[in-house]
């Protein structure tokens, strides 16, 4: 195929006209320098018992292990009687779903009721009490069950916050 360049010359295509030109790359992987294990130092007793004394015996091989994280969470503080009783309110009638959850879905259920129940202590420690927070904190809460109906969630939803504004008036 014959291409006329501006200058009108015939015969002359510009590069790489009709020619497929593959680039290669050429790519050299350098090796990662090689990662030891740290040493550590053991630690004996002396006879005396009373201060142990650090000794090497050469480069540990033993990694530590990574252990699961515990079922419970550490409290942060402990429980008030108020929070006690928030936790019993937002818990009635919930066994049988929570056992019917997997064990994530049980975990996230169990951490997201800890934490409504202590917004809804401060709420309700607070001056004014907004019912309307109260309703959507246990609302957000029970739409973590896996396949129930709107209108439970609904019912239950304001059968606990009934309880919970009548424990305030107390």
């Amino acid at each position: 195929m014959k291409f006329i360049n501006k200058d009108k010359k015939e015969g002359v295509s510009p590069p790489g006209f009709g020619v497929e030109q593959k680039a290669e790359v050429e790519t050299k992987l350098q090796p990662f320098p090689e990662i030891k294990a740290k040493e550590f130092p053991k630690e004996k007793k002396s006879k005396a018992g009373d201060k142990p004394q650090a000794e090497q015996e050469g480069p540990s091989t033993t990694v530590p292990s990574a252990q699961a994280p515990s079922s419970t969470p550490p409290p942060l503080e402990p429980k008030s009687e108020t929070m006690i009783k928030i936790e019993n309110i937002l818990e009635e009638g919930m066994a049988e779903a929570y056992k019917s959850m997997d064990p994530v879905i049980q975990y996230r259920f169990r951490t997201e009721g800890e934490q409504t129940a202590r917004k809804i202590e401060q709420i309700i420690r607070g001056v004014k009490v907004k019912v309307k927070e109260v309703l959507n904190l246990i609302r957000r809460w029970l739409l973590i069950i896996p396949g129930v109906n709107k209108f439970f969630i609904e019912q239950e939803t304001k059968i606990k916050a009934d309880k919970i504004m009548a424990l305030r008036e107390k």
